[in-house]
């Protein structure tokens, strides 16, 4: 199966939502108490959407002590990492998600950078929303990673082409693939 195929599936097949919020507040708190977060000064974190592991709850810990930044669209194939200092500077995009007001301060180094996945794989594989954002993005910016992923969303065989980066960790509410 393809990697559209194969989105376009795990998309269809919507994760019930008491598993959704269950699992999520579980990875989560993963995050949270990990040394890696613990040890961060600057954190890059992605505005969770519907079916995925929500970042409201780190996002919020993180505005208490860390530099957060997270992600903006400025056009079909870029994103840049902006700084914030409290949700009430997100608004939704015209891509219909969470985003920054303004661009102020941006980034490219991070002591932790926490990214989103359709699914992932045991070994690391990320399979994204299909536009190639994050891939693009890792490939400029340093820091550690974190791929938060839904256990349910964890398979054995993910498609991956030159492009495609593979996550050094991919946490779920069950198990940590850390490579």
């Amino acid at each position: 199966m393809n990697k559209k195929e194969l989105r376009k599936l795990i998309k269809e097949r919507k994760l019930p939502d008491d598993y959704v919020m269950r699992a999520g507040s579980i990875i989560a708190r993963k995050v949270i108490d990990s040394r890696q977060y613990r040890e961060a000064d600057s954190v890059f974190c992605y505005l969770s959407t519907a079916g995925e592991p929500s970042t409201d709850i780190i996002i919020s810990e993180a505005l208490k002590s860390k530099k957060v930044y997270v992600p903006k669209c400025i056009n079909k194939s870029e994103m840049l990492a902006v700084r914030i200092h409290s949700t009430d500077e997100l608004e939704i995009s015209r891509f219909g998600i969470r985003e920054p007001v303004n661009v102020g301060e941006t980034s490219l180094s991070f002591d932790l950078m926490i990214i989103p996945c359709v699914a992932a794989g045991k070994r690391g594989e990320r399979l994204g929303h299909g536009r190639g954002y994050y891939d693009r993005f890792l490939k400029r910016a340093e820091g550690k990673v974190f791929c938060l992923c839904f256990e349910e969303n964890i398979l054995n065989d993910i498609e991956m082409d030159d492009n495609d980066l593979f996550m050094p960790a991919v946490i779920t509410e069950k198990n940590d693939y850390l490579l």
